[in-house]
């Protein structure tokens, strides 16, 4: 039997993230009104944009399930915005693993996480979760066994991330003998220094910080490196189809934000042709 509940995010016919605030009976548009003009306070122009169209989907079908007009009739739509994301250059990745390049326990661990993220285009939560058996070095591949929508994914990496992992684990599996705890490959991947357990999210985003600060790049986060990824493998022809595949996404949303960087960086060097500033490599 078909249901005319529409599919929202969370299959759920109401408002999202704000389930523990009621709606009020009487007058719906009012109280809408004052919500989204909280919303668009706090959420990004992407992040606002999504949240009307749920909420203009929800009271659609609310409105025509009672019989009544939608609150949200009327109230102006909110401008699409497209944002080009951060990428870091090869001069800031090259000060980044500059400043995780000895042979030390930290050093080795950093150098590791910061070529995963970079080469497999892994969240920090995806990388925090990674455990030894998620890792294959022969066939150069990282299995994301639940992404951000729940979808298993495998990532490829590069020989430099290949040989860091490598060098890791063997200081991982010493880290584990001297503290006690197993290392198989059911254990973490990346771990705390001083305890051996799992890297959280929290951690991995402070490893980031740190090293973003020895290399001069303010504000350095995770996701950077993920911009960063999606960037260049759209600059080296990536079908886009294949980009969702392994970037774990279900919408093309994702790639029309990472695609306007790169058509903008190919419209740059174009105009440096015709001006004549040099070649466009």
């Amino acid at each position: 039997m078909h249901d005319p509940q529409p599919q929202m995010r969370g299959a759920n016919p109401r408002p999202p993230r704000h389930r523990s605030r009621a709606v009020p009976s009487g007058d719906h548009r009012g109280w809408l009104q004052k919500y989204l003009l909280d919303q668009k306070a706090v959420r990004n122009g992407n992040g606002f944009t999504t949240l009307f169209e749920d909420l203009r989907q929800f009271w659609s079908w609310y409105a025509a399930d009672e019989g009544t007009v939608s609150p949200m009739d009327g109230l102006p739509r909110p401008k699409t915005v497209v944002t080009t994301v951060p990428v870091l250059t090869a001069d800031q990745v090259r000060k980044i693993l500059a400043g995780c390049s000895g042979p030390g326990f930290e050093d080795v661990r950093n150098r590791a996480l910061v070529l995963v993220l970079l080469q497999a285009g892994l969240r920090r939560m995806e990388a925090s979760a990674l455990n030894i058996g998620d890792i294959d070095l022969h066939e150069h591949t990282v299995t994301v066994a639940r992404g951000k929508v729940g979808r298993p994914r495998v990532a490829v990496i590069g020989d430099d991330a290949r040989q860091a992992i490598w060098k890791w684990l063997k200081l991982r599996r010493r880290q584990a003998a001297g503290l006690g705890q197993p290392c198989d490959e059911s254990c973490p991947l990346f771990t705390a220094v001083q305890t051996g357990r799992r890297l959280g999210p929290a951690g991995v985003g402070a490893v980031i910080t740190r090293l973003g600060q020895r290399a001069g790049i303010p504000d350095l986060h995770p996701h950077q490196f993920r911009h960063t990824w999606a960037h260049e493998n759209l600059a080296s022809g990536i079908q886009e189809h294949g980009l969702m595949h392994l970037a774990g996404w279900t919408s093309t949303k994702q790639i029309g934000r990472y695609g306007a960087a790169e058509r903008a960086v190919i419209a740059g060097r174009r105009h440096a042709v015709r001006i004549g500033l040099g070649s466009a490599r």
